[in-house]
């Protein structure tokens, strides 16, 4: 009888309990449509003045802002697909100028990204001259500045803003002010979202289509003269393959960009000067297959193929960030292997066969941020793929949802109905509590 009574009274515990539940989700429902509806709202117009900032870009007829589309253009891809509530534009500066991204999230602005700094100011982005005057002159014609803003500087500036608190840093960069970033950050227990590049290999097996191979590697390494964090850095091509991959090569350099590189409009120049007397430093004392050719007044330097280079030479070290291309060859996989092992995590790896075992023994025994088979790049554009790298290359990763978690905070919330069995668990334990217990365990 008595444990009857018990179980009556679960019972009715359990359908008061559920009736109630019931009801706060059909109230809180109500409360998250009509938010709902200003959150499509305020989407719908931020996406409209994203889009008009484009079309600004896309009239503009300066081959100077004319890289920056692809990327604006793929996170444009990624408010109108990922479903998330945040849009993002990138750019790169390899000047030792501070790097950052432009971000806002609608759903999650106060946990999301730093809306304002201790002073009061809001939040900053930092990008190469020539963008950030042409960010700084339309931005502020389309969102709202107290939201978003641009600071335009350079060292000072930003070492002054990374003093501040903030939510979340993102950086895009080298390495060695990656580092600073991450150790200011420190000061402040601000998580950081790092993308750091790195030397990008690329596998090339015997299996490959050496013509479509040689193709694809060449306009990935030489788009916008190699000035991109995730351009094929070197080539690791098997033996008995090398000449003709070469030879292919060397065809797809002159297919592209015809014999005289310098004068083609296809063909990008360097960002500054200091990179390009840093880049023809490197050309000293290696043998050229193909390109070669400097000149310093245009800050050019020709698509080149480099060979017979020594692993422990100076092209072979840091990030090459422009349209060099050093060729190297192994006789087994298992060479391949340990050579890119051996170097700091690369954020991309371009692996090139046909045959399914090599392909999943390269994913299975190396480490990078991200991998494409049988292409170069593609990996970064796919919306649904988070892009990122790992170890020396960066952490963290962004694009599509993945970019939206990470300038989200994930806050659990438990909401504890008026009537409950919590009564069960406080002192004094009773042998009815005893016995509940019991029968709790069985049920569950």
């Amino acid at each position: 009888k008595g444990l009857s009574m018990v179980i009556a009274l679960m019972m009715g515990m359990v359908l008061i309990t559920g009736v109630t539940g019931l009801m706060l989700r059909q109230l809180m429902s109500r409360k998250l449509g009509a938010a709902e509806s200003y959150q499509q709202m305020a989407e719908t117009a931020a996406l409209n003045g994203f889009n008009r900032i484009l079309s600004e870009l896309n009239a503009d007829d300066d081959a100077a802002y004319k890289g920056y589309l692809f990327t604006l253009n793929h996170h444009a891809g990624d408010m109108n697909n990922s479903g998330s509530s945040k849009w993002q534009w990138n750019s790169s500066n390899q000047d030792n100028v501070p790097l950052g991204d432009l971000c806002t999230n609608r759903r999650q602005l106060p946990e999301a990204v730093p809306l304002s700094s201790s002073s009061g100011e809001p939040p900053y982005v930092t990008l190469t001259e020539n963008t950030s005057s042409l960010i700084a002159e339309l931005l502020p014609r389309y969102i709202d500045p107290s939201v978003v803003a641009v600071v335009e500087g350079g060292i000072p500036e930003t070492t002054t803003l990374l003093e501040q608190r903030f939510d979340h840093i993102f950086y895009t960069g080298n390495g060695h002010v990656g580092r600073i970033v991450m150790a200011a950050a420190a000061r402040h227990l601000t998580p950081v979202t790092l993308e750091l590049g790195g030397k990008s290999p690329v596998y090339v097996h015997e299996s490959a289509d050496l013509k479509t191979t040689a193709r694809r590697v060449a306009w990935g390494k030489f788009l916008n003269a190699g000035q991109t964090c995730i351009a094929p850095d070197y080539v690791l091509v098997e033996e008995a393959v090398r000449a003709d991959f070469l030879a292919e090569l060397k065809a797809a350099v002159l297919s592209f960009y015809g014999d005289k590189p310098m004068e083609t409009k296809s063909f990008a120049r360097i960002v500054s000067d200091k990179h390009h007397a840093r880049l023809s430093q490197l050309l000293e004392n290696e043998r050229a297959f193909v390109g070669g050719v400097t000149d310093p007044e245009q800050r050019y330097i020709a698509p080149t193929i480099l060979v017979d280079v020594d692993p422990d030479s100076p092209v072979m070290q840091a990030e090459m960030f422009g349209p060099i291309l050093p060729v190297l060859s192994y006789e087994k996989i298992e060479e391949a292997i340990e050579f890119i092992q051996h170097r700091a995590r690369p954020l991309a790896l371009y692996l090139f066969t046909e045959k399914a075992r090599e392909r999943e023994r390269i994913l299975r025994e190396t480490v990078s941020g991200g991998v494409a088979v049988n292409e170069v790049l593609f990996h970064c554009v796919c919306g649904t793929l988070p892009f990122g790298g790992v170890g020396a290359s960066g952490m963290g990763s962004y694009h599509g949802q993945a970019g939206f978690d990470t300038f989200s905070h994930l806050k659990p919330v438990f909401i504890q109905p008026r009537f409950n069995f919590s009564f069960f668990l406080v002192p004094p334990i009773t042998p009815m509590k005893r016995l509940f217990a019991k029968i709790f365990r069985k049920l569950v």
